[in-house]
């Protein structure tokens, strides 16, 4: 199994981790969370001499993003969800930055 294979089980992972409480009830996994940003850091150096950014991990990173950002909407406590998912934002904006050198 080469790197990016591995870290894309890890996205998969994650995304259940993080979602599934987050959708159900409206609970934020942090310790999901920083494994998930930490993913991104780790994809982003794995990635970064490659031409194109793999479609999964953009659509899973997005989708993560974004639901957080409407879930946030229905929670009781939405700032933390917010937090979290402007964190995972700003994690992905320096993998960009990566591409952009």
């Amino acid at each position: 199994m080469n790197t990016l294979d591995h870290l894309e089980e890890q996205a998969q992972r994650l995304m259940l981790d993080i979602l599934v409480p987050l959708r159900t009830e409206k609970k934020l996994n942090r310790p999901a969370i920083e494994s998930l940003c930490s993913l991104i850091q780790a994809f982003g150096e794995a990635t970064v001499n490659h031409d194109l950014i793999p479609k999964f991990f953009m659509v899973c990173f997005f989708d993560v993003f974004t639901s957080m950002l409407a879930e946030a909407e229905h929670a009781s406590d939405p700032e933390p969800i917010l937090d979290a998912a402007w964190e995972i934002e700003e994690r992905l904006s320096s993998v960009f930055e990566m591409y952009e050198k």
